[in-house]
């Protein structure tokens, strides 16, 4: 049986080797001897990484890609720190503190508690949301919890990165794919073809060839979901830090 994958936790560089990786357990398969019909699916995860692994390179070797990139950490690090002030708030022993900072938590679980960990578009979506339901209706309660200062930033962090995106973003050639359009599509090829797999071996465990390709696909998610989840882990001890980081250059 397979291990499972999440695929959430796969950063972009991981998923490039994990496609590499997967396609490599195959780099000996025969479609002319396809008794399990794995061919379909093999060449459709191989067409999938070929697809992100040229979204790969190019969004990387473009410098903009870089800027953007660290304007995104920041508002990541405005919005972790606005967020996880107003949810400390809801602990306090003032009923009006709690009840303002309850409320304005409501909101940012409405539109995206998670929002830092959404794509750029969908990031910006949630977090104009929350900023305007915010602004429009609830800015007492800002300044009731003294969150003024980290609701401020959060929204110069946002403003400076859609400024960023509308003044330098430059289309990439129409027949190539963005990294966030390449992303699901390899991730939906890598699915189809371990659930085939998978499939068949526990009908022919006995099947010489399709232990094999568990044995060295499972050895492959192993690793993979180790490293995906001790990034996770470095990336949440850093957190605080980022936090104070960007306090402190305001």
């Amino acid at each position: 049986m397979l291990q499972s994958v999440n695929y959430g936790l796969i950063e972009s560089n991981q998923l490039l080797t994990l496609g590499k990786s997967v396609i490599g357990v195959f780099s000996t398969f025969d479609p002319k001897n396809d008794p399990h019909v794995l061919a379909p699916f093999v060449s459709l995860c191989t067409n999938g990484y070929k697809l992100y692994s040229q979204a790969y390179e190019r969004e990387h070797k473009n410098p903009f890609t870089q800027e953007l990139l660290k304007g995104d950490k920041r508002r990541d690090c405005s919005f972790w720190g606005y967020r996880d002030y107003v949810s400390s708030c809801t602990n306090s022993e003032e009923d009006n503190i709690k009840d303002a900072a309850i409320r304005l938590l409501n909101i940012i679980i409405k539109h995206g508690w998670g929002a830092a960990y959404f794509g750029y578009k969908a990031q910006t979506a949630a977090l104009t949301k929350i900023i305007n339901e915010t602004r429009d209706f609830y800015m007492s309660d800002v300044e009731l919890i003294a969150a003024k200062t980290r609701f401020d930033l959060m929204v110069t962090r946002q403003e400076d990165f859609e400024e960023l995106q509308k003044s330098s973003v430059t289309r990439p050639p129409s027949n190539l794919p963005t990294l966030v359009e390449a992303r699901p599509k390899l991730i939906d090829s890598l699915r189809k073809l371990l659930t085939m797999v998978d499939n068949h071996y526990s009908t022919s465990p006995t099947d010489v060839v399709l232990a094999g390709y568990v044995k060295a696909l499972n050895e492959l998610i192993v690793l993979t979901m180790t490293t995906a989840r001790a990034a996770q882990t470095r990336d949440e001890n850093k957190k605080k830090n980022d936090e104070s980081d960007n306090a402190s250059a305001t």
